[in-house]
C-alpha cells in the first residue's frame, strides 16, 4: 500500500474530510468540494494522489511574530497537530485543534507596536 493511500485511511478513520487532488495539480476536482455533503472515500484516491483537507472542523492558531511562537506552547492547550519552518525559532508557527461545531470565521489579532 502506497504511503499516501495509508494517510488517507487513517485520517478518513478518524473523521478528517480529505480530497483527492491530482498530481501536478494544486485543487480537487470534486464539483462543490466545499459543500457538507461532499464526502470522499479511499476508492477516490489514487496511490500518488495528493490530498486536500476541508477544515470545517479544524481550526489553525497561526501564530507569525516570535513573540507568539515563544509563549504558544506556554499559553495553548497541548495538540499532537502543530507545525511550522525549521528555520523559525522556536519552530512551531501553527497549531491544529478539531472543534465541536463548524469553525466560525477567524479573528485576527495586532501588534500594538508594529
Amino acid at each position: 500500500m502506497s504511503r499516501v493511500l495509508d494517510f488517507v485511511r487513517r485520517g478518513l478513520a478518524v473523521g478528517r474530510l480529505l480530497l483527492p487532488v491530482s498530481r501536478l495539480e494544486k485543487a480537487t476536482r470534486f464539483k462543490n468540494w466545499s459543500t457538507p455533503e461532499v464526502r470522499a472515500t479511499i476508492e477516490h484516491f489514487a496511490p500518488d494522489s495528493n490530498v486536500a483537507e476541508r477544515l470545517d472542523n479544524v481550526v489553525d492558531i497561526d501564530c507569525d511574530c516570535h513573540e507568539a511562537r515563544f509563549i504558544a506552547d506556554r499559553l495553548l492547550p497541548t495538540t499532537a497537530r502543530k507545525h511550522g519552518r525549521p528555520s523559525l525559532l522556536p519552530p512551531f508557527s501553527h497549531y491544529w485543534y478539531t472543534v465541536s461545531g463548524e469553525a466560525q470565521g477567524f479573528k485576527a489579532y495586532c501588534d500594538l507596536w508594529a
